[in-house]
């Protein structure tokens, strides 16, 4: 289990037990009441980055997430992030208690990744990357959600890709970046490797009115920019 201040968060007993069968989806919904194992709406975990860990190691396919505010971590780890597993599709957008994915709406059910940890809305203290995907990690698909509240203002890679740092193969659909910076080129998305391809479908993406590069791509990865997708000034 987990447990902040005393207070029953989450629930990691199936992270654990090697011998269970599980479900190829996990359920992701902060007013959820019951056993918080993440393979119901009802049994939903209350945290996007528990589902996560349990995700990488399990054979889940998707995660599905309520709408809610999620931070990548509970312990104020301004390295800690949420780390997408390889062939896995995360979708926000559903409303809270959950419903099938027909009534799913983004729009209504705003469900935000942010980095916002430690004291609300002062950036000093928010985690250098709110979204991170490892090179290993291929076939990701991020829907219907809004990254905010990253701050890369350290040194090396934590200069850059405050919102998304990618070295795998992540599709972003239906993403809103808003209120990230970073002190660096790549300040909102950062993709560095042969291994790494950004899809960004359908996405908007706001950034800082200042003279750095808002999403840089090294060392032979791909971008590829579909839809309606659109760079806007914040």
């Amino acid at each position: 289990r987990v447990d902040i201040a005393g207070t029953f968060e989450d629930s990691t007993y199936y992270s654990v037990q090697t011998a269970v069968s599980v479900s190829d989806k996990l359920y992701v919904d902060k007013s959820a009441s019951g056993n918080l194992d993440g393979h119901s709406w009802t049994d939903a975990t209350h945290e996007l980055s528990v589902a996560l860990e349990l995700a990488g190691c399990r054979n889940v396919d998707s995660v599905l997430i309520a709408q809610g505010t999620y931070l990548p971590n509970l312990i104020n780890d301004r390295q800690g992030s949420f780390n997408l597993s390889d062939s896995t599709s995360i979708y926000g957008g559903f409303p809270a208690g959950g419903s099938i994915f027909g009534l799913r709406d983004p729009v209504t059910h705003v469900t935000r990744l942010s980095g916002d940890l430690g004291t609300i809305n002062n950036m000093a203290d928010n985690v250098y990357h709110v979204v991170k995907i490892d090179s290993a990690a291929q076939s990701v698909l991020l829907d219907g959600v809004i990254i905010s509240h990253g701050n890369a203002n350290g040194t090396g890679d934590n200069r850059e890709g405050a919102a998304v740092f990618c070295l795998g193969d992540l599709t972003l659909q239906n993403v809103i970046i808003n209120n990230n910076t970073g002190l660096a080129d790549g300040q909102l998305i950062r993709i560095r490797n042969a291994a790494a391809h950004l899809h960004l479908t359908d996405c908007t993406l706001y950034g800082p009115t200042d003279g750095f590069v808002k999403v840089l791509n090294t060392n032979a990865g791909n971008v590829t920019i579909s839809g309606n997708t659109e760079f806007r000034k914040e």
